[in-house]
């Protein structure tokens, strides 16, 4: 509850603050607004744990989905130094159904998991491409790559191998 509140409050200011003042860049308030869009998001699916989400499923263009994540985390990449490398089709790839907030929400998981693996002056590399299966994206970076002894439940809840890790992205992300 004061989470959501507390979210709700710094989208309010954020909102006021780009509309009294004329500034140069509003890229850095759009992406801080839709920062806080996804917090209240990741707020409420907290309140309604356990409870089935109904998925609103929709034909997609799975580079306009990578694309749209890339613009959220692209500022972390640039704070962090790590250079964010792209490999993407430059047409649109056949349309498949899918949920796009859920699908946006998988791809900023493991874009932020590999910003933070690659390190300062690190790499990390999303390629998208279609194959005679399907559609492959990979997610890579120049990391070491989790412990040995997390490496195969890394997916589990409450599994981590960071130090200040809660250990519920990845699992958030298979789901």
């Amino acid at each position: 509850h004061h989470l959501r509140n507390a979210s709700a409050g710094a989208k309010l200011a954020v909102q006021l603050h780009r509309r009294r003042c004329a500034a140069d860049d509003g890229e850095s308030l759009t992406v801080a607004l839709r920062q806080l869009d996804f917090a209240e998001q990741y707020v409420q699916r907290m309140l309604t744990l356990g409870k089935p989400a109904a998925l609103k499923m929709q034909p997609l263009d799975l580079r306009e989905v990578v694309n749209d994540a890339l613009s959220l985390v692209e500022p972390t990449f640039r704070h962090r130094g790590v250079t964010l490398r792209r490999r993407l089709p430059e047409c649109s790839l056949e349309a498949f159904n899918a949920d796009r907030e859920q699908l946006r929400q998988l791809l900023v998981n493991l874009l932020l998991n590999a910003v933070e693996a690659a390190g300062e002056a690190g790499w990390a590399e999303i390629a998208l491409s279609e194959t005679e299966a399907g559609v492959c994206l990979a997610i890579s970076d120049s990391g070491d790559g989790p412990p040995s002894e997390v490496r195969d439940r890394l997916f589990e809840p409450f599994v981590t191998g960071k130090p200040d890790g809660i250990g519920l992205g990845l699992a958030a992300a298979r789901h």
